[in-house]
């Protein structure tokens, strides 16, 4: 047998185990990054005194991603948990707060997206002025908006009093009743049912909202900054 003919068996083996093939390099090399994207949109508002959980989302990027807090502040009692990837807690106050969360991946060197956030936190029950308190003539009328916030159905009690510079108090508004969950904005309208002594008033809105299964009871309030005078 020639040289030659001993030789082309070890070449052939060598092709067949990919050695010195011109494409092993390329096979090796690793693949292009895939960019970090955060695809979290606008958390939903919280409820004080109620359990809240936010999931936060991404894609691409080299795992393990970290989440941290940039800048702003969370709400009182919600938390940052960047191994679940979620803002969880009870929060104990109501507000808007504004905050700024960042993600980072694993690759190298890291890539790093940030988002601004804003988380309103109300309260169970909420009561706002619909129409503040006016007087025509010896009369003061007024509407108020009242919004359960809670998954539950409330026993709601809403009592309107106009109270003047002696202390006499007179009714201008009363409500009992059931009040559905989530519910948002119901109005009551107020007004004297008498004609009030000429006077300077002030006016106090008072709402209880109670749970009787868990003996729960949420409570708001309005009043009038200054006295409204009759004639």
């Amino acid at each position: 047998m020639s040289r030659w003919n001993a030789v082309l068996p070890v070449v052939a083996v060598a092709l067949l185990m990919g050695m010195g093939s011109p494409g092993s390099a390329a096979q090796a090399a690793p693949g292009p990054r895939q960019p970090l994207v955060l695809e979290t949109g606008s958390p939903p508002r919280a409820v004080t005194q109620f359990p809240y959980e936010f999931r936060l989302r991404a894609d691409g990027g080299t795992p393990p991603l970290h989440w941290r807090l940039a800048g702003g502040s969370l709400p009182p009692g919600i938390q940052l948990d960047g191994e679940r990837d979620r803002l969880h807690g009870i929060p104990t106050s109501a507000g808007e707060f504004h905050f700024t969360l960042s993600l980072t991946d694993s690759s190298t060197p890291p890539q790093t997206q940030t988002r601004a956030f804003l988380l309103k936190v109300v309260p169970p029950l909420e009561l706002v002025w619909e129409h503040k308190p006016s007087t025509e003539g010896d009369q003061i009328l007024g509407s108020v908006e009242i919004s359960n916030n809670t998954p539950e159905e409330f026993d709601l009690t809403l009592i309107v009093v106009a109270v003047n510079e002696v202390g006499k108090a007179f009714a201008l508004g009363y409500q009992h009743g059931p009040m559905p969950a989530d519910t948002a904005l119901q109005s009551f309208s107020f007004g004297s049912q008498m004609n009030l002594p000429r006077g300077r008033y002030v006016v106090h809105v008072d709402a209880v909202a109670e749970v009787p299964a868990r003996q729960a009871i949420y409570r708001a309030r309005l009043q009038t900054p200054g006295a409204l005078e009759t004639k």
